[in-house]
């Protein structure tokens, strides 16, 4: 019973630190031309267009319908993007760390969990919400 509660917060705390860096970083700056690029097509599937009949996405269309439900739910504003993005990127840590834990011990899976954050491109740059977050979740899977 406390083995379990102890993966279960771990889980938890990798679930939550992962959010709260990620969350921070996308609340940061705007470039208009690749939040746009997100941005737009969730808005027009959101509104009844037909993707790749009336609204383009250069990005696929999964994780266009991703956006426009998330807009659905929470929404018309870029930051509901930005923060499923930090979801999806939460959520790959929970994964890679239930990966990590059968083949590392509990302190190198910290480590690598805290190595993989601090490689994270949002620190050089502006946080996008690209759709390679979403690719990176589905593979994690």
């Amino acid at each position: 019973m406390l083995i379990k509660l102890k993966n279960n917060f771990n889980l938890i705390f990798i679930f939550f630190f992962v959010f709260f860096i990620t969350s921070f970083f996308s609340k940061l700056g705007v470039d208009s031309h690749h939040d746009g690029a997100v941005f737009k097509p969730a808005l027009d599937v959101l509104e009844g267009k037909i993707l790749f009949r009336e609204t383009f996405t250069y990005y696929g269309a999964l994780a266009t319908y991703i956006n426009a439900f998330s807009l659905f739910l929470f929404g018309k504003y870029l930051l509901v993007i930005r923060l499923t993005a930090a979801f999806f990127y939460s959520l790959t840590a929970v994964f890679l760390w239930l990966i990590y834990k059968k083949f590392l011990n509990r302190k190198l899976t910290y480590l690598s969990i805290g190595l993989w954050v601090l490689l994270a491109p949002y620190y050089a740059q502006i946080f996008l919400p690209w759709p390679s977050i979403y690719s990176t979740f589905f593979l994690t899977l």
